[in-house]
This record gives C-alpha cells, structure tokens and sequence, in this order.
C-alpha cells in the first residue's frame, strides 16, 4: 500500500485563516469598481466543477440578501440557450442572443485556474454588444478570462499542490458571499443590524472550523475509525457512495462526491433524501442480488425539521428495500450517519435497524446557522475523502480526474475546476 503525503491535509487545515483573510472589514468589500453603478435586470453566473458548486451554495443567500435569483449555468447550459435563441429568432432577422443575456443584466465568471476551456469557449457565443456587466472571479489574476473580462475579483487562496479546488472551492465560497454582502450594502437591501450579524457568522465559523483541524484526534484521528466501517475501503472492491441530505447542507453534496470520486476512485452520487424516493431508491433496493451494494452515507442536519425529514426518508427507502426483497431485514442496505453535534439523535428504531453504533456515525461540531452547517459540512466531507484515499493507498495530491484547459501558448494545459 502506497503511503500518502501530507500536501492534501495541510491545505485543508489552511482554509479557515484564508477565510478570515478574506473578510477583512466591510469598508474594504466596498470597490467600486467591483459593483455595478446600477441595479441589474438579472444576474447570472458562468462556471465548471467546483467552481459552479461555490455558485450553487452561494445562489440562496444571493437571492435571501438581494431579492433577486441568481441564474447558475455551465458552459453546457449557456451555448444550449445561444442556440435555441438563434434557432427560434435569427431565421426571421432576430437577435441570436437569449433574452435574459444582455447589457443591462449582471454576470458572475468563476474558474479557478481562469483558464477552463469551457468557460473561455461559451464566452465566445456572446457578442460584444449584447455583453452584460461582468466580473471574473479567479484565483490566478493574471489569467485568460482575467485579462478578458478586465474587471477581476481575485480569490487569494494561493497556489493549490493537491487535489485542484479543494481549499480554493471554499475560498471562492466566502469570497462570493463577501462580494454578494457588499453589493447587498450597496443597493441597501440589508439593514446595518442583518449585516453585523452576518459577518460575525463568518467570522465565528471560520474560528471554529479552525479549532476544529486543530483538534487532530477529533477530526482527522476520529474520521480515520468511522472509514474503517465502510466497506467501500476495500481498494479491491468495486465500491459505489451514495451521499443524501436534506435543506441547506444537501447544497454541499455534489461538491463532496466529486471530491470523494476524484480522491479515492469511488463512483459517488448524491440525492436529496425526498428526491431519491422518487426513482433512484432502485440503487438500494434488494441489494441481496448484489455482490457489493452501494453504501448510503446520510448527513443529517442540524435544524430539526431537515432532521427528521432525514431520518423519516431513511425509514422509507428501507421500507421500499425491504419490501424489493420480499422479507424482514436487519440492515436492508449498509448506512452509515454524518451528524453534527447538536443534530437530533436518530430514532430507536433505525438504530437498531442498521446498527447505528457510536462507531458508525461521525460527530461534527454543533452548529447555528446554515452558513456553518454548509462550511463545516465542505470540510468534513474533505476530510473523509482524504482519509479514505489515505486508507486505499490512493495518490491524494494527483487529481484523478483532469480537465482540459485552454491556457495560453507559452503555459502547458493544467487540471482545475
């Protein structure tokens, strides 16, 4: 078994002093020339990978602080909505732009590297003219799409030399809820006493979360038990992940499965607990004529009501399993719990059904508010990646999965989100 360095875990333990680099005070989150003078029509964000999931978590806040939704597509979504406007307009001399792209709308840029091919590529399909107001959200400011969009909110996360986007996913996150607060101040849509609160959260989560890492038996040493329990840690099996949420901690699924499958080689998927009920819940049902069933792992919120939704949608998709099978079941298919500290316990009845023992669910630190249960959730689910590849032998500082980007000719295309 390989034995794996430790670049991967010291960029993880980086990020809550990046974080709070990040906030300094709200008089430097004030540049001008980072906010539109007026109000804009819509707003709507261009990004790949990770960089599309930072978007994602930020997308409810934006809309909570602004009053306005934030419209997230990936490059995919964005050439798709050129070609129909031109489909359905051009034939008869009319504009080949959509209709919600335009000069008086607001446009969100965000890759990493700044120099994704996709991005680059979609950017293309938009004229000049029908060009909205645009930022570039990078961490390398010198970049294709800085130099191309002129206007650069930096992310100052710092070079990354493991797995690309893990501490500058998170960076990006709060650096786009720090850009999202000071366009909020700006358009006075939040009152001083909303804003001092938000921003002692930030502040507050990014101390916490550091005493979290700080804490190596309760995280890292803590995490490296509980992926013992899980039968996806057999680097010879061929292991599938199953992640399920519910509320705001199910916005940091897809991020967490693409940082599981890129570390480990495990092919994960994530569902809202409900929406798996409708379809998906065939991946654990009778999972008796599997040779190796998926493994369903449930982060369990720390607001009640998201709680017991989870908890009630597990007792379904066992009920659902058991009845495949035709037969009582102990354990219909292998679960395990990630919970915080003050999230409800689970009940009685699916302790005993799956055998939720102490050593079969991870304790995260209690939290208080959606912006911590969403950051201390990211971190912790790249803690489990790490310390599953670590485990399986896995090169934790190569990404396993690369993107093509176009870079520019004297610098070689690199991996990034």
């Amino acid at each position: 078994m390989r034995t794996a360095r430790i670049t991967l875990k010291n960029e993880i333990c980086e990020q809550p002093a990046l974080w709070r680099a990040r906030l300094g005070s709200v008089a430097d989150w004030l540049q001008p020339d980072l906010l539109p003078a007026t109000p804009r029509r819509h707003w709507l964000a261009l990004a790949e990978g990770s960089s599309r999931h930072a978007l994602c978590l930020l997308a409810p806040w934006f809309k909570q602080w602004l009053g306005q939704p934030l419209l997230v597509m990936d490059p995919d979504e964005w050439l798709t909505a050129f070609s129909l406007a031109q489909e359905a307009n051009a034939p008869d001399g009319g504009s080949a732009t959509p209709a919600f792209i335009g000069p008086e709308d607001g446009l969100l840029v965000v890759s990493q590297s700044g120099e994704t091919a996709s991005v680059l590529r979609a950017l293309e399909a938009c004229s000049a003219s029908a060009m909205p107001w645009s930022v570039a959200v990078v961490n390398k400011e010198h970049s294709t799409l800085a130099r191309r969009l002129g206007r650069v909110l930096p992310v100052s996360a710092g070079e990354e030399k493991s797995i690309a986007a893990t501490k500058s996913m998170t960076v990006t996150f709060v650096t786009l809820l720090r850009w999202a607060l000071a366009l909020a101040v700006q358009q006075q849509c939040l009152p001083e006493a909303v804003l001092s609160r938000i921003t002692l959260e930030l502040t507050q989560v990014s101390d916490q979360v550091s005493r979290y890492l700080q804490d190596e038996r309760a995280a890292f040493g803590q995490m490296q038990q509980f992926v013992r329990t899980l039968p996806i840690c057999d680097p010879h099996a061929d292991s599938r992940l199953v992640l399920m949420s519910a509320g705001p901690l199910r916005l940091i699924l897809e991020e967490a499965g693409l940082k599981i499958t890129e570390t480990c080689r495990v092919q994960t998927t994530a569902y809202n607990t409900e929406s798996f009920k409708h379809g998906p819940k065939v991946l654990v049902s009778d999972v008796s004529n599997l040779e190796i069933p998926p493994m369903v792992l449930y982060a369990v919120p720390a607001q009640a009501r998201f709680a017991e939704q989870v908890y009630e949608d597990i007792d379904n998709h066992a009920q659902a399993a058991q009845a495949a099978e035709s037969q009582e079941a102990s354990a219909p298919f292998p679960a395990r719990l990630l919970r915080f500290e003050n999230s409800l316990a689970p009940p009685d009845r699916l302790t005993r059904q799956f055998g939720f023992t102490n050593a079969q669910q991870f304790i995260m630190p209690p939290v208080n508010h959606a912006l911590s249960e969403v950051l201390v959730g990211l971190v912790t689910f790249q803690i489990l990646s790490y310390s599953l590849a670590a485990l399986t032998g896995e090169p934790v500082n190569q990404p396993s999965l690369q993107k093509a980007v176009m870079a520019d000719n004297s610098s070689p295309p690199e991996p990034d989100r």
